[in-house]
C-alpha cells in the first residue's frame, strides 16, 4: 500500500504536504503511510486518497484492478448526476477537493448564507 500511495502522489505531482492538505491530515501520517512498515490510512482517508489520485479505491487498497481506470471516481459524471446545473456541479467538485474538517466548515458557511 505504501508503494501505490506514493505513486499516486508523486504521480499528481504534489508534495506530501499537499496530500495531506487534501485528505485533511498531517503531513507526517502521510509520511507514515509511504514508509515500508509505516502505519495504513483509515477508510475514509484511503477514500480521500482515491478521490483526490483518481484512482479506483480497490486497486488502492489490495492492488488489484487497473489504476488507469477509474469511472466510479470522475467527478464531472457523478457530479452532474446531482447537480442541476454547472455551477454546482463545479462546487461539487471543488468541495470534494477540500480536506475533510474544511468541507464542513464550508458546508456550514453554505447553510449560513443560504438561510441569511
Amino acid at each position: 500500500m505504501a508503494l501505490r500511495i506514493r505513486r499516486c502522489r508523486t504521480l499528481m505531482r504534489i508534495s506530501q504536504s499537499e496530500l495531506a492538505h487534501r485528505v485533511g491530515v498531517h503531513r507526517s501520517a502521510v509520511t507514515q503511510w509511504e514508509r515500508d512498515g509505516g502505519t495504513h490510512p483509515c477508510i475514509d482517508h484511503l477514500a480521500a486518497i482515491s478521490i483526490a489520485a483518481n484512482v479506483p479505491f480497490d486497486w488502492l487498497a489490495t492492488g488489484r484492478g487497473d489504476p488507469t481506470r477509474c469511472p466510479e471516481i470522475e467527478v464531472p459524471a457523478i457530479a452532474f448526476d446531482y447537480a442541476v446545473n454547472e455551477a454546482e456541479a463545479k462546487l461539487l467538485e471543488v468541495i470534494r477537493r477540500l480536506p475533510k474538517r474544511t468541507r464542513k466548515a464550508v458546508c456550514d458557511l453554505v447553510e449560513l448564507i443560504a438561510v441569511g
